[in-house]
């Protein structure tokens, strides 16, 4: 019951986060998917709901259209450089430690 609950958090986070990037530089996209859902990830959905407020703020002040193809743009990226599944994900945990302890997402954060 706990996973499915995270499960449907992270899902939310990420629809959430999908939505808001459509404006951003590609870069800024995804730096901003990324630091959401590692904040998911490592169980602090506060600061994944600030990270999209903001995200939403800058959606808000520079709108785009193609949300379906970015949205699976960013996942397809975030999949490749943290898989979660199959024989590269060794080391997976320390990086999402390491990207949400970092300069970067904290700023996302606050």
């Amino acid at each position: 019951m706990k996973i499915v609950m995270k499960l449907a958090s992270i899902c939310f986070i990420v629809v959430v986060l999908m939505s808001v990037l459509r404006s951003c530089g590609e870069d800024e996209m995804y730096t901003a998917y990324k630091c959401g859902k590692v904040a998911t990830l490592m169980g602090n959905d506060q600061a994944a709901t600030r990270s999209a407020q903001k995200l939403a703020d800058l959606w808000e002040k520079n709108g785009t259209e193609r949300f379906s193809s970015t949205a699976t743009r960013l996942d397809q990226m975030f999949t490749e450089e943290l898989p979660m599944e199959g024989p590269r994900r060794g080391n997976t945990y320390k990086k999402i430690k390491a990207l949400y302890e970092g300069k970067t997402c904290k700023e996302y954060y606050q």
